[in-house]
């Protein structure tokens, strides 16, 4: 990334009047937001309003290009947490080229986030087989499914493919594997686990969340959710305690991390209907949905998935 990145730069230097250079810039610094990095927000912060100020320029030299507005759409709605400027950014792209993936995939996952699930997993369909195989696009057809409900992505062929396609060492072999705990499957899941490179000797197999919750040493649950909260991961330790029916205990962490990383706020809009859809009804939760934008209440959230 940071090769590619530094040769279109060098592009929009060495013409100043090459918009397709500054479009390729702009989004290339937004991808860049979503690589691992110690702090996420601090390194939002820093790339993207160089990735505006690319796109706005590329559309100054050619209006008619599809990514300035997939760029200005995301980081409209991101960073400026400006939801109808990101969708009208969109929506021109998607007019310009109602075929492009980008602009699909984009539009997609703006519109699962905001409580479109249904409508979203369309545009995602829409983006292009060769684009389709990439692991972006798996990842926002999973939070879709978070929406829609687990029982519409409960198929084995699925989570295989996933793996087949990724490795077993990818996030895809860790959702295969814990497909199969769910399934009750657990000898099937310790031989993936192998199979994934994992050393199972190197401590008591039962002492990994997902076996520990699927075996239901509950002593062993509460081990790992401790060890979390110690090392300040409130929200893994959130989604942990969640995982094992401590309602209260998942929002308390929930809010605790919100109170110290307010500017992630995409990030919790992501989580918070995807990863917690039995706390819906309760007033905390709400009010954190209320919070970030999230159309939460039933009339709104569903009312675009009566298809």
């Amino acid at each position: 990334y940071e090769g590619i990145r530094e040769l279109a730069e060098e592009a929009t230097l060495l013409d100043p009047e090459y918009a397709e250079a500054f479009a390729l810039y702009s989004m290339i610094l937004l991808q860049h937001t979503h690589l691992p990095a110690e702090r996420m927000c601090d390194l939002y912060d820093a790339l993207v309003p160089p990735a505006m100020e690319a796109a706005r320029r590329a559309l100054e030299l050619d209006s008619t290009l599809v990514i300035p507005h997939v760029t200005l759409g995301h980081a409209l709605w991101e960073h400026e947490l400006d939801v109808e400027g990101g969708r009208r950014e969109f929506e021109m792209a998607l007019r310009l080229d109602p075929d492009d993936p980008d602009a699909n995939i984009f539009y997609g996952w703006f519109l699962i986030v905001n409580g479109r699930p249904r409508e979203g997993l369309r545009y995602l369909d829409r983006a292009s087989e060769a684009y389709q195989l990439r692991g972006r696009y798996h990842h926002l057809r999973s939070i879709a499914y978070g929406y829609l409900g687990s029982e519409e992505q409960a198929e084995e062929p699925y989570f295989r493919m996933l793996a087949a396609r990724f490795g077993l060492d990818s996030w895809a072999g860790y959702a295969l594997r814990d497909f199969l705990l769910r399934q009750g499957r657990v000898e099937e899941a310790i031989e993936l686990t192998v199979e994934m490179g994992s050393d199972t000797t190197a401590r008591p197999l039962d002492e990994r969340f997902p076996f520990a919750l699927a075996l239901g040493n509950g002593a062993a649950v509460d081990r790992i959710i401790e060890r979390d909260i110690a090392a300040g991961e409130s929200r893994l330790a959130s989604l942990r305690s969640y995982r094992a029916g401590y309602h209260e205990q998942a929002l308390g962490l929930l809010e605790q991390w919100w109170e110290t990383r307010r500017s992630c706020r995409t990030r919790m809009q992501m989580w918070l209907l995807a990863d917690y859809p039995e706390l819906i009804s309760e007033p905390r939760f709400q009010a954190l949905a209320d919070e970030v934008g999230i159309p939460w209440r039933e009339s709104e959230l569903w009312a675009d998935m009566s298809d």
